[in-house]
């Protein structure tokens, strides 16, 4: 294979024989559909469907690894979170986020506030009764 095309695969799977195959680095024309997509949620819809190479297991049995499809999966579920925190990690200059960054708003200390905090802090919520 050439030098500059890369088509390594990193597998997640979950305990039920389940296994989704994520591209290792987006090639240049993944990264420009990315960047063109017109909102958030294209945006992130973008990624995935560019990021996920196939699956397979008994979960997906019949149901092909399309951009239909991958539009249909049950994000909140653990396994899809999982693999969207490994579509992150791929993915951080892409995403802007350097490794040590968090996404959560910084305190003083340093550590992130629960989101109550960061919500009465920021004058969005009321903390009185």
């Amino acid at each position: 294979m050439p030098r500059f095309i890369k088509s390594d695969e990193l597998e997640v799977k979950d305990g039920a024989g389940n296994s989704v195959f994520l591209r290792r680095r987006l090639d240049m024309g993944a990264v420009l559909r990315i960047q063109e997509a017109a909102g958030a949620h294209e945006s992130l819809l973008a990624l995935y469907v560019n990021s996920i190479v196939r699956w397979e297991g008994p979960d997906f049995k019949g149901m092909r690894c399309t951009p239909e499809n991958i539009e249909k999966v049950d994000y909140e579920d653990p396994f899809w979170i999982e693999v969207a925190d490994k579509i992150a990690e791929l993915n951080k200059r892409l995403l802007g986020r350097e490794e040590t960054e968090s996404p959560l708003p910084p305190t003083t200390t340093g550590t992130p506030l629960p989101v109550e905090s960061q919500a009465a802090a920021d004058g969005t919520i009321s903390t009185s009764a």
